[in-house]
């Protein structure tokens, strides 16, 4: 009986911390550590405005000093029902919780023609309370990205792969989120390795 009490305990402890995990899982964040660009060409993506997809379920904001925002993380196809217009995403992002909060940052760089965005999601019901997503994707041309993977380091296996390309098109903005309120800005381990590119 007493054995059976201590895994009772034991169980209900493990579920009430998860559900306030303390525990951030950067150990696969890198990206921070990479120069932007691997050369000393300019960027070649715009960053005065938002990228969103087609259906409106996708959408990031990048920023010159490597930052990225991840507005809305439904890279993958959903029903059609489930679509916003570009123009209402625009219209309602600075009313929008995602737009202002520290949550869904991260860093991006660019190989040749390969962007690397990786981002951290929150959850608090989760052991970690953050884990990193990766997406790669393809720069079509200065105002078109193609996402064409997505992977999630804690899941690993268990996330989906993409069904098909996410193409997120570029809106000119006159605001962005602001960049310096990402949790992990001030991080020692953060500013300790970040690339002198990023500075």
């Amino acid at each position: 009986m007493r054995n059976f009490f201590i895994i009772i305990v034991l169980v209900i402890s493990v579920d009430l911390i998860s559900c306030s995990s303390p525990v951030n899982c950067s150990k696969y964040f890198i990206a921070y550590k990479e120069p932007i660009i691997n050369s000393n060409q300019k960027l070649s993506l715009r960053t005065d405005g938002i990228y969103i997809s087609k259906n409106g379920r996708a959408a990031l904001f990048l920023f010159n000093n490597g930052k990225v925002k991840v507005y809305s993380p439904f890279f993958d196809t959903l029903r059609a029902e489930l679509w916003v217009p570009p123009q209402k995403v625009i219209a309602e992002m600075q009313n929008a919780w995602e737009y202002k909060q520290k949550e869904r940052w991260g860093d991006f760089f660019i190989k040749g023609n390969e962007i690397i965005i990786q981002r951290f999601n929150r959850n608090n019901e989760e052991v970690c309370k953050r884990s990193v997503f990766e997406e790669k994707g393809r720069i079509l041309n200065d105002s078109t990205i193609e996402i064409y993977s997505e992977y999630s380091y804690w899941w690993k296996d268990k996330l989906p792969s993409l069904s098909a390309p996410c193409v997120l098109n570029f809106y000119k903005t006159n605001t962005k989120p602001d960049s310096t309120i990402a949790w992990f800005v001030n991080k020692s381990w953060y500013k300790n390795e970040l690339n002198e590119k990023r500075k």
